[in-house]
């Protein structure tokens, strides 16, 4: 993966803090938190650039004049 190593950082660190406050005290609970938390990082990463291409070409076909007072 491009960003793995953001990744880990990030679930590592997100585990930590999860883990003081109590709310990760069964191991499945870790898994599936650690699984949703990866997915949600590759969903933003991937979509992100895609919605970027979007606006640009939103943009392009946009009539400026409408615009101006």
């Amino acid at each position: 993966m491009k960003y793995s190593a953001q990744e880990f950082m990030e679930v590592t660190i997100d585990w930590m803090l999860l883990r003081m406050l109590g709310i990760v005290n069964k191991p499945i609970n870790f898994i599936a938190l650690t699984f949703f938390v990866m997915f949600l990082i590759y969903t933003i990463t991937s979509v992100l650039p895609i919605l970027g291409e979007g606006v640009i070409e939103v943009k392009k076909h946009m009539n400026t004049d409408v615009f101006r007072f």
